[in-house]
């Protein structure tokens, strides 16, 4: 039951900044919003997933497994920016920073 909480707080986390952010930065059509929430129910599970499994593996090193998904991340949702987003200008970037922002509120508030 753990996990399915941080799964679920995660992913809802990811999608109110995210979004907020999105809405920020121009993503305004109903289409674009539906993108951004689509790519984040696609992604964030197998990135938080990918985490877990691999931080029960290495125990040492983990910003490197970090690094990793969320490049990965960076790429997969800036390309499906690129390719659905209607009007999304510098989809790559705006993946990007989308990404930094909710992984350093979410690095945060871990520490919290």
């Amino acid at each position: 039951m753990e996990m399915l909480n941080i799964f679920a707080i995660s992913l809802f986390l990811t999608i109110i900044l995210e979004l907020g952010l999105g809405l920020i930065l121009g993503i305004r059509t109903k289409d674009n919003i539906l993108l951004l929430v689509l790519i984040n129910i696609i992604t964030n599970p197998v990135v938080v997933l990918i985490y877990y499994i691999g931080r029960t593996i290495l125990t040492q090193n983990l910003w490197c497994l970090t690094l990793v998904l969320e490049v990965s991340a960076v790429i997969v949702e800036g390309y499906y920016y690129h390719r659905y987003g209607r009007g999304v200008k510098q989809p790559w970037l705006l993946s990007a920073g989308l990404n930094l922002f909710s992984y350093s509120v979410g690095y945060v508030l871990n520490r919290i």
